[in-house]
């Protein structure tokens, strides 16, 4: 009972950084917008399923099928979208220095 209770702390803690992830998909921010909708749904679906097994609630339990499903996407879309846009901020940057020495 304590471990599965200690896994819904753990799902709190991931919908927390999931709900945290919306802002940083806002319109206008640096993420594809896409990933904010990847944000809700592991946030709603994450935190259904911590209350779950944080409360030991039985029914609650088929919704952890959903949000490890959203979370797999959420890692890697997050991996990637973070990946693309650093590499493009290093870009930018070089075509700066490159402007700058002339």
């Amino acid at each position: 009972q304590a471990v599965n209770r200690l896994d819904g702390v753990k799902m709190l803690a991931l919908a927390v950084l999931a709900t945290a992830a919306l802002a940083v998909t806002a319109p206008g921010g640096p993420l594809p917008r896409w990933l904010r909708y990847a944000s809700l749904a592991l946030a709603a679906s994450i935190t259904v399923s911590g209350v779950g097994y944080l409360f030991l609630i039985e029914a609650l339990g088929p919704a952890v099928y959903v949000a490890g499903v959203a979370l797999l996407v959420w890692v890697t879309g997050m991996g990637v979208a973070l990946g693309r846009s650093d590499r493009l901020g290093r870009a930018a940057g070089k075509q700066d220095a490159c402007r700058a020495q002339g």
